[in-house]
């Protein structure tokens, strides 16, 4: 009886430790968007050059609260149609871009001044927060609450904080 006891006792430890999942540190977030930087010209940016793509099918980015952001492979057939882009062209600096990505020929809203964002990542005690900034001041909040790394694509889940 001692013995199923140890051994009940021992997987219980063993499954809790194999489910727990760490946060998301800033030093990983800031490393994955500085990764994805492809600019052939510093003084010229080349927007949806290896961007982070979100699904934005009826305007899905703006309204909801979790968002979904991945970097993927090239090959890599995501599924998605609308898209918002994040396109890194300095390790806190993106243009933010409207595309659809089905129908041929693909569409971009050519970028503007406003579609240029900075980032700011901060340590709380909820974990890493990212402020997105463009000129016209503070645009969003998020919560990164995971990351998941494979050979086919980068993601990363984020929450939308209140303003």
């Amino acid at each position: 009886m001692i013995a199923f006891i140890r051994i009940v006792t021992l997987l219980l430890i063993t499954c809790s430790v194999y489910s727990q999942n760490s946060n998301p540190k800033k030093s990983e977030v800031r490393k994955l968007f500085k990764e994805s930087i492809l600019q052939n010209d510093r003084n010229v940016i080349t927007t949806v050059s290896n961007p982070w793509l979100t699904d934005n099918k009826d305007s899905l980015f703006f309204k909801a609260d979790t968002i979904r952001l991945i970097n993927p492979d090239y090959r890599y057939r995501h599924g998605l149609c609308e898209v918002v882009a994040w396109t890194f062209y300095r390790k806190d600096k993106f243009s933010q871009d409207l595309g659809q990505i089905c129908k041929e020929p693909t569409a971009y809203r050519v970028s503007k001044e406003d579609s240029r964002h900075s980032i700011d990542l901060r340590n709380t005690e909820s974990g890493v927060v990212m402020i997105t900034t463009n000129a016209e001041g503070v645009i969003n909040k998020y919560l990164v609450i995971k990351i998941e790394r494979s050979k086919d694509m980068d993601e990363m889940t984020l929450l939308r904080l209140e303003l």
